[in-house]
């Protein structure tokens, strides 16, 4: 063996138990004896040496993790310096930038002194951009905690080659997109996957959305294709967004074809003509199939972790109002808005069984909530958003009351009644701003069913429904209900039609029709 070449010992410790394996290791391998050559020189000899006396130190110390906190003699001690580094790191913001600088800013690497610690096996393996995340090491000990991020840009669960579906490729994108998000970003967060066949085509939930701020914000969502799904995820990106925001100037989101990943931000711009229209500006393009693309994808993530903290922080400084709030309704149920929509989610199939076949049955009706379509495995159904509004004045209180009660003379007359009529379940139409609209069907039963059981407020409802038997004369009541809780001044036209409609007795109530007559005279 020539002079300028080494046998290098290096020893781990696993589990208590020594191994000896010679040669080259993956680097998802943990050995206890590896004998490699290779040029060295004095320094590098003695940097060994360091190595082995921290080892015996471990060995011989009341566990692995005995020392790791509170040192900053990294080569002579135990401690695992890629904790360390990670730890300073989870704890850096960046400020918002314009969205023109966010592609040289999710493409900042480490800094030298802050590069995580690789052993010479995975250096040597890592493509030739690892020195903007990494750096050789011959202290094995400050190594360890960083395998598993190495092994996401080594090592990921590639999809077969023969893989066409997007369900095949989930379990990648899960890996490579959101294992290095959760590495570096150190706080609470949810991750939904909308696993609906149908949500692409008809404009519902983001294949894939993280919240934050106890859930209330989707600050991360993605698209999602396999090779050969229909659609462009770009465009569903913006069809499934509601712009809400008043004080971030960017939503954070990404696309996925195959092994193509693409980093992206949402936001709003004031087009020449003087509208508002929302932009997907395309930030970073990786192909996932390459490690060196991996490793820059990494890198993304890690910056992106520090720009999440701060979106985060302006969210609850501002109190944004989110564009896809988690809303947990009455008897378990999850309530959804997205984009031009809203997911109604229900706890058990036969409560989902029972108010989807209202919806269905109540199609034709005018000026009421529609249902674009149903979720089975789910036991979610998918309802048209409307827009949150109340009259502000006394043209707009008689215009809602006409649609309203149109509404409900249709469903009085085919049998039903809503029995849930307030301002809370009043919108105005999305697409026709003098349009009033009736929501919420849940409580909604056919007139045969006068006895069922609800848990409904009585200081809201008529009080018949507290002592059992009712009819669609609750309805009506809702509508004084309404014009009581209007906020407006109401004429002596109106304030008679409120004390006609808010009757104890039920039956010296006008119906629906008389309503609507009265309305329109």
């Amino acid at each position: 063996m020539s002079s300028n070449m080494f046998c290098e010992i290096r020893w781990f410790v696993v589990e208590s138990r020594l191994l000896f394996v010679s040669g080259s290791t993956s680097t998802s391998s943990r050995i206890a004896f590896e004998f490699s050559f290779g040029s060295m020189d004095r320094r590098d000899d003695d940097a060994v040496r360091s190595s082995l006396l921290a080892l015996r130190q471990r060995d011989n110390s009341a566990g692995p993790l005995a020392n790791v906190a509170g040192s900053s003699d990294f080569g002579a001690t135990t401690v695992d310096k890629a904790l360390s580094i990670r730890k300073v790191i989870v704890e850096q913001t960046l400020e918002l930038c314009e969205v023109d600088e966010l592609p040289g800013l999710l493409r900042t690497g480490l800094e030298e002194g802050l590069r995580f610690p690789v052993i010479y096996e995975m250096w040597n393996s890592l493509p030739m951009n690892r020195d903007k995340l990494f750096k050789r090491s011959f202290h094995p000990e400050e190594c360890d905690k960083i395998c598993k991020l190495v092994n996401l840009i080594l090592e990921p669960p590639m999809p077969a080659p023969t893989a066409d579906t997007e369900e095949s490729f989930r379990h990648f994108w899960d890996t490579v997109i959101e294992e290095p998000l959760r590495f570096f970003y150190e706080g609470p967060w949810l991750a939904e996957r909308n696993r609906s066949s149908v949500g692409a085509a008809n404009g519902c939930r983001p294949d894939k959305v993280v919240r934050f701020c106890f859930h209330r914000y989707a600050l991360w969502r993605g698209e999602e294709k396999g090779p050969t799904t229909p659609g462009d995820p770009r465009d569903e990106l913006l069809s499934k967004l509601d712009w809400t925001h008043k004080h971030l100037p960017f939503l954070m989101a990404y696309y996925t074809r195959a092994c193509l990943v693409v980093f992206c931000a949402l936001h709003m711009v004031v087009n020449p003509s003087g509208e508002s229209q929302i932009i997907c500006k395309e930030l970073i393009l990786f192909d996932t199939s390459r490690a060196a693309d991996r490793l820059e994808l990494v890198i993304a993530c890690m910056n992106l972790a520090k720009l999440l903290k701060t979106m985060e922080l302006v969210c609850l400084r501002e109190n944004e109002e989110s564009d896809m709030p988690l809303i947990r309704g009455r008897s378990g149920k999850i309530i959804r808005p997205c984009g031009n929509t809203v997911e109604k989610k229900y706890p058990d199939a036969a409560l989902y069984m029972r108010v989807a076949a209202v919806y269905e049955a109540t199609s034709s009706c005018p000026n009421v909530e529609r249902l674009l379509h149903r979720r089975y495995l789910e036991s979610a159904i998918v309802v048209k958003k409307e827009v949150v509004a109340k009259p502000n004045n006394y043209g707009q209180l008689i215009a809602c009351l006409e649609c309203l009660c149109e509404a409900l003379q249709w469903l009085h007359r085919e049998g039903f009644m809503h029995r849930d009529i307030r301002w809370d379940n009043v919108l105005r139409d999305r697409d026709n701003a003098e349009k009033w609209v009736l929501v919420d069907l849940d409580e909604a039963i056919r007139t045969k069913d006068c006895f069922e059981s609800h848990d409904l407020a009585a200081n809201s409802h008529a009080p018949e429904m507290t002592i059992g038997s009712h009819d669609t004369m609750v309805d009506i009541w809702g509508i004084g209900y309404l014009l009581k809780t209007s906020h407006i001044i109401l004429d002596a036209k109106l304030q008679g039609l409120m004390e006609k409609c808010l009757y104890q007795d039920p039956n010296h109530r006008p119906t629906a029709t008389k309503c609507l007559e009265f309305l329109r005279a």
